[in-house]
């Protein structure tokens, strides 16, 4: 009893809070602002504090997980230095920077002699650390992705993590920012018409076509939302399925909540 009441207050918790992002996102015609990137805008190289760069960035030892994040911070945190380039700052960066590559990446520089230079580190790495597949294939595997008999956060998962490798292709064949963000944009369109798509249910498919969602995100948060709306509307058609077997009241789609080392599944039919 116990477990099944903190259950049930994990769960009311969690449908108050979607309810309370979902009228904020309502209330009113108010403009959307995109937000930007807080950049650091440098003067005078005695402004640069070089312990940023010792602590923002990790250590990268060739895990090709971990490559996107660790290339996108180095680059961002060089680009805040660029404008010192040939001064003693801006090197002494960049030699904090090659010290946090180590491991098989660092012999993989070392073996090709790459010299200490941004654009020829990044360059090599790049080459062993890329998808070699071109990018129309991954976009291909990406869009051919569909939810199946998959619960809906597996299959938000998969989706995703093809996405990133779209858009890491990308990111790493192109050096304009402005085509990087176009190509970008293009992409995330085409990954939520994937992910609506791809929906198992017909009437969770034909509500998200109406929300113009913009990314990846956006569905699974409108899929949530309607969820909890059918849930909240509709309580006298929901049972709740346990771990055990036995029918109770379920919500259907699919919402975990872990309590301890218990969880349980959902769904909304």
């Amino acid at each position: 009893m116990a477990q099944q009441a903190a259950e049930i207050q994990a769960l009311q918790a969690m449908v108050l809070d979607l309810q309370r992002k979902f009228a904020e996102a309502q209330i009113g015609n108010t403009p959307i602002i995109e937000a930007q990137d807080e950049i650091c805008t440098y003067t005078d190289p005695k402004e640069v504090d070089l312990e940023l760069f010792k602590s923002a960035i990790t250590v990268f030892s060739g895990d090709y997980h971990e490559y996107r994040n660790w290339r996108k911070l180095a680059i961002t945190l060089m680009n805040y230095v660029k404008i010192f380039c040939g001064q003693n700052i801006y090197t002494e960066a960049l030699i904090l920077l090659r010290g946090k590559i180590t491991g098989r990446a660092a012999q993989i520089l070392i073996s090709n002699n790459t010299k200490l230079n941004l654009d020829e580190i990044i360059d090599r790495l790049d080459d062993s650390y890329a998808d070699q597949r071109p990018l129309y294939v991954l976009e291909e595997d990406m869009m051919r992705i569909r939810q199946g008999e998959k619960p809906l956060h597996i299959y938000y998962d998969h989706l995703n993590q093809a996405l990133n490798g779209v858009l890491s292709k990308i990111e790493m064949s192109h050096k304009n920012e402005f085509v990087i963000e176009a190509l970008s944009k293009e992409v995330q369109l085409k990954a939520i018409r994937t992910f609506i798509a791809g929906l198992k249910s017909t009437a969770t498919k034909n509500a998200l076509y109406s929300r113009n969602c913009s990314n990846l995100m956006e569905g699974m948060n409108g899929n949530m939302t309607l969820i909890i709306t059918n849930w909240n509307t509709y309580p006298e058609h929901t049972r709740r399925v346990s771990n055990n077997g036995r029918d109770h009241k379920y919500t259907p789609l699919f919402i975990q909540l872990s309590c301890n080392k218990h969880s349980q599944w959902y769904q909304w039919m």
